[in-house]
C-alpha cells in the first residue's frame, strides 16, 4: 500500500495472491505506483488493484488482474493512470471500475478484459 506525496511503490514481475482488503495493491492520497509484469488474483475481500484520492496515480503495464471479489482495476476520487497490455478477468464486477470524474485521466490501451460479472 502506497500512500501519501511521497509514497512510492514499484512491483516487477512477481505475483501478488491471496492478499486482502479494498484493494490488493493499492494507491490512495497522491501515490504512486508502477506495475510491470505483475500477476494479481484472489482478493476475496475487494479489488486487485485500487488507486483513489489526490490524484493517485497507477502505471501498469504488461499485468493480469484475476478472481477478485469486486472489480480486476478500480479509480475513483481524482485517481488518475495509464494501463496498457493488461489482462482483466474472471473478477466479480466489471473488469475496471472507473468512475465517472477519473474517466479522462485514466489512460488504457490495448487491454484484455473478459469473463468478469457486470
Amino acid at each position: 500500500w502506497a500512500s501519501g506525496k511521497r509514497g512510492n511503490l514499484q512491483l516487477t514481475d512477481c505475483q501478488v495472491r491471496n492478499c486482502g482488503g479494498y484493494g490488493s495493491i493499492y494507491a490512495s492520497h497522491g501515490s504512486y505506483v508502477f506495475l510491470r509484469d505483475v500477476a494479481q488474483s484472489g482478493n476475496l475481500h475487494g479489488n486487485g488493484f485500487m488507486a483513489l484520492h489526490d490524484g493517485s496515480y497507477v502505471d501498469a503495464q504488461h499485468c493480469k488482474f484475476q478472481g477478485n471479489l469486486w472489480a480486476g482495476i478500480a479509480v475513483r476520487w481524482s485517481g488518475s493512470g495509464r494501463i496498457e497490455d493488461c489482462e482483466v478477468s474472471g473478477n466479480g464486477a466489471p473488469g475496471f471500475q472507473i468512475r465517472g470524474s477519473c474517466s479522462e485521466a485514466v489512460k488504457r490501451s490495448r487491454c484484455r478484459s473478459h469473463d468478469n460479472r457486470a
